[in-house]
Parts: C-alpha cells; structure tokens; sequence
C-alpha cells in the first residue's frame, strides 16, 4: 500500500487516515497509531470478507446438498413405481392363472367337490 492512496486528516490532537482504495479508516493520537489502526481495520475487513467467502462456499455445498437430496427422493418414488408395478403384475398373472383355471374347471366339468376332495388329499399327503 503506497502512501498515494492514505489521505491524512487532522482534527485537534486526533489524527485520522483514510485508506483511499477501500475507504477504511484509523484514528489515533499520533499518525502511528492512526495507521496501526488502519491496518488493525484492514485484517479485520480482508478476514470478514474471507469469513463471507467461507459462508458463500458452504451455501453452494448446500445447495448441491439439496440437489442430491432431490434426486434421492426422485430415485426413490421411482422405486416405490416399480414396486407397485410389479404387485400389479404379480396380481395380474394371479388373476390370469385364476381365471384359465377356473376356464379349465368349467371346460372339463369339474365339480367344486372334487377340487375340494383335491385340495385335502394335497394336504393329506
């Protein structure tokens, strides 16, 4: 920092120095102590603005946070389709092997008492 851009202002006995780039400022009793101030002010403004860095890198990350968390949820209602289509597959092909069955029983004239004296030899055995 060159000393072109501190302008010095004297009030009284207090003097202050303005840094002209990023119009911080330091007072002090003597013009040492007003850029000691100054300077005290300058690493307090670069660790804010890292500190402010700090806080926009973690909103990003936050952000993709959510992102992932989104596709999650995404991947996880199409699981929970497919499972649902599979129950209704399952259920159709039941309904399918019920119904040839029930078409075969009626095609063959088979009595309800005979599937029936079927069903308890099968458990018999």
């Amino acid at each position: 920092m060159s000393t072109k851009q501190i302008r010095k202002i004297e009030r009284g006995n207090r003097i202050t120095v303005v840094d002209e780039t990023t119009g911080l400022s330091g007072e002090g009793d003597t013009y040492s102590d007003a850029l000691v101030n100054l300077i005290e002010h300058l690493r307090a403004s670069e660790k804010l603005r890292q500190q402010l860095s700090d806080i926009d890198e973690l909103a990003e990350q936050a952000a993709r946070i959510e992102d992932v968390a989104e596709e999650i949820d995404d991947i996880h209602e199409t699981a929970t389709l497919v499972s649902q289509l599979q129950d209704m597959e399952s259920t159709a092909r039941f309904i399918r092997l019920a119904s040839e069955t029930q078409e075969r029983f009626e095609d063959e004239e088979i009595d309800k008492d005979v599937v029936d004296e079927a069903i308890e030899w099968a458990r018999s055995e």
